[in-house]
Protein backbone atom coordinates (compact mmCIF):
# COMPACT_ATOMS: atom_id res chain seq x y z
CA UNK A 1 0.00 0.00 0.00
CA UNK A 2 1.47 3.70 -0.63
CA UNK A 3 1.51 6.03 1.71
CA UNK A 4 0.82 9.75 1.48
CA UNK A 5 3.21 12.86 1.47
CA UNK A 6 3.99 12.64 5.43
CA UNK A 7 4.35 9.31 5.82
CA UNK A 8 6.11 8.84 2.75
CA UNK A 9 9.03 11.92 4.44
CA UNK A 10 8.98 9.18 7.41
CA UNK A 11 10.36 6.36 5.62
CA UNK A 12 12.62 8.95 3.24
CA UNK A 13 10.72 7.34 0.31
CA UNK A 14 7.17 5.75 -0.61
CA UNK A 15 7.26 2.22 -0.01
CA UNK A 16 4.66 0.00 1.42
CA UNK A 17 3.81 -0.22 5.40
CA UNK A 18 5.98 -3.95 5.63
CA UNK A 19 8.95 -2.32 4.32
CA UNK A 20 9.34 0.34 6.77
CA UNK A 21 11.65 -0.59 9.58
CA UNK A 22 10.07 -2.08 12.23
CA UNK A 23 10.49 0.50 14.80
CA UNK A 24 8.26 3.51 14.91
CA UNK A 25 10.17 5.14 17.43
CA UNK A 26 13.50 5.60 16.11
CA UNK A 27 11.71 6.52 12.19
CA UNK A 28 9.65 9.27 13.79
CA UNK A 29 12.73 11.12 16.19
CA UNK A 30 15.30 10.99 13.27
CA UNK A 31 12.45 12.43 11.02
CA UNK A 32 13.67 16.63 10.34
CA UNK A 33 9.77 16.85 10.92
CA UNK A 34 10.25 16.31 14.34
CA UNK A 35 13.29 18.49 15.61
CA UNK A 36 11.91 18.45 19.00
CA UNK A 37 11.18 15.00 19.40
CA UNK A 38 13.64 12.43 21.17
CA UNK A 39 13.42 8.75 21.75
CA UNK A 40 13.83 6.83 24.54
CA UNK A 41 13.69 3.25 26.49
CA UNK A 42 10.05 3.45 28.24
CA UNK A 43 11.90 2.89 32.27
CA UNK A 44 10.28 2.48 35.43
CA UNK A 45 8.86 6.09 35.82
CA UNK A 46 6.77 5.12 32.82
CA UNK A 47 2.53 5.40 33.25
CA UNK A 48 -0.32 4.22 30.99
CA UNK A 49 -1.75 7.28 31.54
CA UNK A 50 1.18 8.95 29.18
CA UNK A 51 -0.49 12.09 27.46
CA UNK A 52 -1.81 11.64 23.96
CA UNK A 53 -2.41 14.22 21.49
CA UNK A 54 -6.19 14.25 22.88
CA UNK A 55 -6.89 15.38 26.34
CA UNK A 56 -6.25 12.64 29.35
CA UNK A 57 -9.79 10.08 29.39
CA UNK A 58 -11.83 11.29 32.30
CA UNK A 59 -12.17 8.67 35.30
CA UNK A 60 -14.18 5.83 33.92
CA UNK A 61 -15.18 2.85 35.80
CA UNK A 62 -13.12 -0.91 35.12
CA UNK A 63 -16.28 -2.03 33.19
CA UNK A 64 -16.19 1.60 31.27
CA UNK A 65 -13.22 1.35 30.54
CA UNK A 66 -13.03 -2.63 28.84
CA UNK A 67 -16.31 -1.61 26.78
CA UNK A 68 -13.77 0.94 25.26
CA UNK A 69 -11.72 -0.94 24.31
CA UNK A 70 -13.59 -3.31 23.11
CA UNK A 71 -15.73 -0.57 21.33
CA UNK A 72 -13.00 1.27 19.64
CA UNK A 73 -10.67 -2.02 18.69
CA UNK A 74 -14.12 -3.69 17.02
CA UNK A 75 -14.47 -0.48 14.91
CA UNK A 76 -10.93 -0.85 13.71
CA UNK A 77 -11.07 -4.62 12.98
CA UNK A 78 -14.36 -4.44 11.63
CA UNK A 79 -15.05 -5.54 8.24
CA UNK A 80 -16.85 -3.97 5.76
CA UNK A 81 -20.35 -5.54 4.86
CA UNK A 82 -20.79 -7.26 1.75
CA UNK A 83 -24.30 -6.28 0.01
CA UNK A 84 -26.26 -8.36 -2.22
CA UNK A 85 -29.09 -6.93 -3.54
CA UNK A 86 -32.19 -9.35 -4.25
CA UNK A 87 -33.50 -9.24 -7.73
CA UNK A 88 -37.91 -8.70 -7.65
CA UNK A 89 -40.35 -11.47 -9.07
CA UNK A 90 -40.71 -8.74 -11.46
CA UNK A 91 -37.14 -8.65 -12.49
CA UNK A 92 -36.40 -12.52 -12.80
CA UNK A 93 -39.70 -12.58 -14.44
CA UNK A 94 -39.01 -10.27 -17.31
CA UNK A 95 -35.01 -11.74 -17.52
CA UNK A 96 -36.64 -15.56 -18.01
CA UNK A 97 -39.51 -14.18 -20.31
CA UNK A 98 -36.44 -13.19 -22.67
CA UNK A 99 -34.92 -16.52 -23.38
CA UNK A 100 -37.90 -18.87 -22.97
CA UNK A 101 -40.78 -16.82 -24.89
CA UNK A 102 -39.27 -16.77 -28.46
CA UNK A 103 -38.65 -20.64 -28.82
CA UNK A 104 -42.59 -21.33 -27.68
CA UNK A 105 -43.23 -17.82 -30.19
CA UNK A 106 -41.17 -20.15 -32.88
CA UNK A 107 -43.14 -23.25 -31.90
CA UNK A 108 -47.10 -21.30 -31.93
CA UNK A 109 -45.52 -19.84 -35.40
CA UNK A 110 -44.35 -22.94 -36.87
CA UNK A 111 -47.72 -24.71 -35.52
CA UNK A 112 -50.00 -21.89 -37.67
CA UNK A 113 -47.91 -22.20 -40.41
CA UNK A 114 -48.43 -25.74 -40.65
CA UNK A 115 -52.44 -25.34 -40.64
CA UNK A 116 -52.19 -22.77 -43.16
CA UNK A 117 -50.09 -25.55 -45.59
CA UNK A 118 -52.99 -27.89 -44.96
CA UNK A 119 -55.97 -25.37 -45.96
CA UNK A 120 -54.08 -24.83 -48.82
CA UNK A 121 -53.54 -27.96 -50.13
CA UNK A 122 -57.16 -28.78 -49.50
CA UNK A 123 -58.30 -26.23 -51.84
CA UNK A 124 -56.03 -27.25 -54.31
CA UNK A 125 -57.00 -31.02 -54.04
CA UNK A 126 -60.67 -29.76 -53.85
CA UNK A 127 -60.28 -27.54 -57.36
CA UNK A 128 -58.57 -30.03 -58.97
CA UNK A 129 -61.03 -32.34 -58.40
CA UNK A 130 -63.90 -29.85 -59.02
CA UNK A 131 -65.18 -30.00 -55.79
CA UNK A 132 -64.95 -26.24 -55.05
CA UNK A 133 -66.22 -24.88 -51.68
CA UNK A 134 -67.76 -28.51 -51.02
CA UNK A 135 -68.65 -29.02 -47.08
CA UNK A 136 -65.58 -32.14 -46.72
CA UNK A 137 -63.22 -29.41 -47.46
CA UNK A 138 -65.03 -26.78 -45.34
CA UNK A 139 -65.35 -29.60 -42.48
CA UNK A 140 -61.73 -30.52 -42.33
CA UNK A 141 -60.51 -26.84 -42.35
CA UNK A 142 -62.76 -26.43 -39.23
CA UNK A 143 -61.47 -29.77 -37.80
CA UNK A 144 -57.98 -28.60 -38.62
CA UNK A 145 -58.58 -24.93 -36.79
CA UNK A 146 -59.59 -26.74 -33.48
CA UNK A 147 -56.86 -29.25 -33.66
CA UNK A 148 -54.15 -25.87 -34.24
CA UNK A 149 -56.75 -24.12 -31.22
CA UNK A 150 -55.92 -27.19 -28.81
CA UNK A 151 -51.71 -27.58 -30.29
CA UNK A 152 -51.60 -23.68 -29.32
CA UNK A 153 -53.06 -23.97 -25.64
CA UNK A 154 -51.03 -26.90 -25.07
CA UNK A 155 -47.89 -25.04 -26.19
CA UNK A 156 -48.99 -21.80 -23.62
CA UNK A 157 -49.44 -24.19 -21.17
CA UNK A 158 -46.33 -25.73 -21.19
CA UNK A 159 -44.45 -22.50 -20.95
CA UNK A 160 -46.57 -20.91 -17.82
CA UNK A 161 -45.13 -24.22 -16.18
CA UNK A 162 -41.82 -23.76 -17.37
CA UNK A 163 -41.71 -20.03 -16.66
CA UNK A 164 -43.25 -21.13 -13.15
CA UNK A 165 -40.59 -23.39 -12.43
CA UNK A 166 -37.75 -21.22 -13.42
CA UNK A 167 -39.13 -18.06 -10.98
CA UNK A 168 -39.17 -20.46 -8.11
CA UNK A 169 -35.87 -21.71 -9.05
CA UNK A 170 -34.22 -18.01 -9.50
CA UNK A 171 -35.78 -16.63 -6.34
CA UNK A 172 -34.78 -19.45 -4.63
CA UNK A 173 -31.31 -18.72 -5.77
CA UNK A 174 -31.84 -15.25 -4.65
CA UNK A 175 -32.55 -15.77 -1.32
CA UNK A 176 -29.73 -18.62 -0.84
CA UNK A 177 -27.84 -15.74 -1.99
CA UNK A 178 -28.53 -13.26 -0.11
CA UNK A 179 -28.24 -15.72 3.46
CA UNK A 180 -24.74 -16.31 2.02
CA UNK A 181 -24.03 -12.61 2.17
CA UNK A 182 -25.61 -12.46 5.89
CA UNK A 183 -23.80 -15.74 7.12
CA UNK A 184 -19.92 -14.12 6.10
CA UNK A 185 -21.34 -11.01 7.16
CA UNK A 186 -21.80 -12.50 10.09
CA UNK A 187 -19.45 -14.72 10.33
CA UNK A 188 -16.40 -11.61 9.57
CA UNK A 189 -17.63 -9.52 12.36
CA UNK A 190 -18.19 -12.29 14.89
CA UNK A 191 -14.32 -12.92 14.29
CA UNK A 192 -13.57 -9.28 14.58
CA UNK A 193 -15.35 -9.00 17.67
CA UNK A 194 -13.43 -11.79 19.39
CA UNK A 195 -10.19 -10.30 17.96
CA UNK A 196 -11.22 -6.78 19.09
CA UNK A 197 -12.33 -8.56 23.05
CA UNK A 198 -8.86 -10.14 22.93
CA UNK A 199 -6.95 -7.42 22.38
CA UNK A 200 -8.91 -5.20 25.04
CA UNK A 201 -8.68 -8.24 27.82
CA UNK A 202 -4.69 -7.87 27.19
CA UNK A 203 -4.88 -4.22 27.60
CA UNK A 204 -7.26 -3.86 30.20
CA UNK A 205 -4.76 -6.48 32.21
CA UNK A 206 -1.85 -4.11 31.42
CA UNK A 207 -4.01 -1.06 32.49
CA UNK A 208 -5.00 -2.93 35.54
CA UNK A 209 -1.42 -3.81 36.21
CA UNK A 210 -0.15 -0.40 35.86
CA UNK A 211 -2.26 0.71 38.39
CA UNK A 212 -1.98 -1.73 40.94
CA UNK A 213 1.97 -0.99 40.89
CA UNK A 214 1.11 2.81 41.20
CA UNK A 215 1.77 3.60 37.36
CA UNK A 216 4.85 2.86 37.34
CA UNK A 217 5.09 -1.11 35.99
CA UNK A 218 7.11 -1.10 32.76
CA UNK A 219 5.16 -3.27 29.72
CA UNK A 220 7.93 -3.52 27.10
CA UNK A 221 6.54 -6.32 24.91
CA UNK A 222 4.01 -6.13 22.48
CA UNK A 223 0.78 -8.15 22.31
CA UNK A 224 1.86 -10.09 18.62
CA UNK A 225 5.76 -9.67 18.36
CA UNK A 226 7.10 -10.29 21.55
CA UNK A 227 9.89 -7.72 21.31
CA UNK A 228 10.65 -4.72 23.51
CA UNK A 229 9.29 -1.74 21.90
CA UNK A 230 10.68 1.68 22.19
CA UNK A 231 8.18 4.76 22.81
CA UNK A 232 7.92 8.21 21.62
CA UNK A 233 6.34 11.40 22.04
CA UNK A 234 2.57 11.48 21.54
CA UNK A 235 2.57 14.17 19.20
CA UNK A 236 5.18 11.80 17.17
CA UNK A 237 2.31 9.19 17.47
CA UNK A 238 -0.28 11.39 16.10
CA UNK A 239 1.41 12.48 13.15
CA UNK A 240 2.83 9.43 12.51
CA UNK A 241 -1.08 8.17 12.49
CA UNK A 242 -1.81 11.53 10.11
CA UNK A 243 0.77 10.31 7.38
CA UNK A 244 -0.74 6.94 7.24
CA UNK A 245 -3.78 6.02 5.00
CA UNK A 246 -6.68 4.31 6.19
CA UNK A 247 -5.54 0.93 5.18
CA UNK A 248 -2.39 1.08 6.50
CA UNK A 249 -3.82 2.39 9.69
CA UNK A 250 -5.76 -0.79 9.73
CA UNK A 251 -2.62 -2.79 9.19
CA UNK A 252 -1.20 -1.22 12.27
CA UNK A 253 -4.09 -1.31 14.57
CA UNK A 254 -4.95 -5.01 13.71
CA UNK A 255 -1.24 -5.80 13.39
CA UNK A 256 -2.35 -7.72 10.38
CA UNK A 257 1.74 -7.91 9.88
CA UNK A 258 5.30 -8.05 11.71
CA UNK A 259 6.05 -4.63 10.87
CA UNK A 260 1.69 -3.86 11.79
CA UNK A 261 2.67 -5.28 15.72
CA UNK A 262 6.05 -3.10 16.17
CA UNK A 263 3.89 -0.15 15.30
CA UNK A 264 0.80 -0.85 17.75
CA UNK A 265 3.54 -2.23 20.06
CA UNK A 266 4.70 1.40 20.42
CA UNK A 267 2.06 3.25 20.06
CA UNK A 268 0.82 1.46 23.04
CA UNK A 269 3.89 1.57 25.04
CA UNK A 270 4.64 5.82 24.12
CA UNK A 271 0.77 6.55 24.95
CA UNK A 272 -0.69 3.93 26.97
CA UNK A 273 -3.43 1.62 26.40
CA UNK A 274 -6.04 4.15 27.13
CA UNK A 275 -4.23 7.26 25.04
CA UNK A 276 -4.03 4.61 22.27
CA UNK A 277 -7.67 3.96 22.23
CA UNK A 278 -8.29 7.71 21.75
CA UNK A 279 -5.48 7.86 19.10
CA UNK A 280 -7.48 5.11 17.26
CA UNK A 281 -11.23 7.38 17.63
CA UNK A 282 -9.29 10.39 16.56
CA UNK A 283 -7.54 7.87 13.47
CA UNK A 284 -9.88 6.12 12.44
CA UNK A 285 -9.03 2.68 9.85
CA UNK A 286 -10.52 1.93 6.37
CA UNK A 287 -12.10 -1.18 6.90
CA UNK A 288 -13.42 -1.36 3.40
CA UNK A 289 -12.60 -4.72 1.66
Amino acid sequence: MAFNKLAGALAGKKSGLKSRPPDLGVNIANSTLFTNASTKRRGSGSRDDAPAAAAAPEQKSDEEVLDEYVSTLYSAYRPEKLSYTQRTKEELLAEIGAWLRPGYDAAIAARSRATKSYQAELDADAISRGMGASTYVTDMKYRQQRAEAEDLQALETDYAAALARQLSDALNTEQERALEVAAFNAENENAAYLKAYDMALTMFQAYKARQGAGGGATVRRSSGGGSSARTTSAENCEAFLAGLSGRERREVYSASSPSGANYRAELIASVGSRGYVELMKKYPADNRI
